[in-house]
């Protein structure tokens, strides 16, 4: 009976890994996309910036370029670059062209995100770049990890308490901005959001890998804590993305898997808006996931070709250069959309424009194409591939949906997950390229000299 389970399952992620099956659940998540925005978003949220105006030749161009992108993306994934190539292009790329297909967008923006988007994937071949290791590395990384997370559970229970403590999703934006006075001082407003999007999710890695069931479910239970006292969905949903990965990408290398999954959580968000007629899920995932980056990103192309570009005179180059606006970028938008207490952050395929605009495209695309690059040469036998997508998985989805490139490096970890992937790197082990997605245990870590990656 077990082996014919196997031999099922094997045949199941054999004949799911194919190009053919990529590219039919690709076409069908964008058909979902499609349904989700002219039957639910258009309805409840036209007059926010979700409009249907027909253009037929728009929309057919935004199908074309959907097609012919689809045909340069890996089909099954070897190292994380391909996986996380393809993150961006399903979460942020496809809803981006279909409202470009649906509202009229703008085509000067549709092609600048592309340009950035074409640099970043074209920057990550070649040759993996060799990275020295640190010794007793891993045991550091592994310290790093069950210390921030107690210091930043400690400081959370000390500084907000429990008394806003809510898990109720419909009530969050009650409780958050008193949450974040009380949570984000100083230094530790970084260690708090490193624990949370990093240390978090690689403990939870590790306890999957080597089997303990206990520690993950108290990780799991830790992230519920800390949603319900800073009043940040994300946080709760940052264990579901590790254990997606856990599941799905252990045993296989199949690139459909995602188109698939976000096909389900387009199914079952819609499900239980028809069932209901709660706006919670479908709002939360069709509407805020998928298409409120679509609708900033045109909104600050259309902002900074009209006013000026900040020249990073919000972060690194504050001191040399001027920052030209009153108030925050992401306030400022908030603004200019007729919603002056909005937070209207966003993905780095725009803030690289607002930056120095065409110049800020190609250096986004430049250096998060290096960034890539150097996540493919971290990938070893004893940290094989959907490890180390369970470390980067967080902040790189932040970076693409809702953050600028040097925010996302610092305050929301990208930089830190990258240095626990190099510290995690052992010293004695030859580099693969992510081949290997099968070393789940600790027995076979110790075997990885023994093991082939799967051909």
């Amino acid at each position: 009976m077990g082996s014919d389970s196997l031999q099922t399952r094997r045949r199941f992620l054999g004949g799911i890994e194919g190009r053919l099956c990529f590219f039919a659940f690709s076409v069908i998540f964008r058909v979902m996309l499609e349904f989700a925005y002219k039957d639910f978003v258009v309805p409840w949220y036209e007059t926010t910036g979700f409009p249907l105006v027909d253009n037929q030749a728009k929309y057919i161009e935004s199908w074309a370029l959907y097609v012919g992108l689809l045909l340069f993306l890996p089909a099954t994934v070897r190292k994380p670059s391909d996986f996380l190539i393809c993150l961006a292009f399903f979460v942020y790329i496809a809803p981006l062209l279909m409202y470009y297909g649906f509202t009229d967008a703008s085509q000067w923006a549709l092609y600048c995100v592309l340009a950035q988007y074409t640099i970043m994937s074209l920057m990550r071949w070649g040759r993996p770049v060799p990275v020295p290791v640190v010794r007793r590395g891993p045991a550091i990384a592994l310290w790093l990890a069950i210390v921030g997370v107690v210091v930043a559970t400690s400081w959370m229970i000390a500084s907000a308490g429990f008394a806003n403590f809510n898990l109720n999703l419909e009530a969050v934006y009650e409780f958050r901005e008193e949450a974040g006075i009380a949570i984000n001082v100083g230094a530790m407003s970084y260690i708090v959001a490193w624990a949370t999007t990093v240390c978090g999710p690689l403990v939870l890695m590790l306890a999957l890998r080597d089997g303990h069931r206990t520690l993950a479910l108290s990780i799991i239970l830790l992230h519920v804590l800390w949603f319900g006292i800073s009043a940040h969905k994300a946080v709760l949903f940052f264990p579901v993305l590790v254990l997606f990965l856990y599941v799905f990408f252990k045993h296989s290398r199949a690139l459909s898997l995602m188109p698939l999954g976000l096909c389900l959580v387009v199914l079952v968000s819609l499900a239980s808006y028809y069932a209901t007629e709660s706006l919670l899920l479908s709002g939360l995932f069709v509407r805020r996931v998928f298409f409120v980056p679509s609708y900033l990103t045109f909104s600050y192309f259309e902002f900074f070709e009209q006013n000026s570009f900040v020249f990073w005179s919000n972060s690194f180059l504050s001191a040399f250069v001027h920052y030209p606006y009153d108030d925050s970028v992401p306030f400022v938008i908030g603004s200019y959309l007729n919603d002056p207490t909005g937070w209207a952050n966003n993905s780095f395929f725009s803030t690289g424009y607002m930056h120095a605009g065409l110049l800020g495209v190609v250096i986004y695309g430049l250096v998060a194409g290096a960034m890539l690059k150097v996540l493919d040469s971290l990938v070893t036998r004893t940290v094989p591939l959907w490890m180390s997508l369970s470390v980067i998985i967080v902040p790189f989805f932040t970076l693409v949906t809702s953050a600028d490139l040097t925010t996302a490096l610092l305050t929301h970890g990208l930089g830190f997950a990258i240095l626990m992937l190099y510290l995690m790197k052992r010293p004695s082990e030859v580099r693969t390229t992510g081949l290997n997605l099968a070393a789940g245990s600790r027995s076979e870590m110790h075997r990885g000299a023994e093991m082939s990656a799967p051909k």
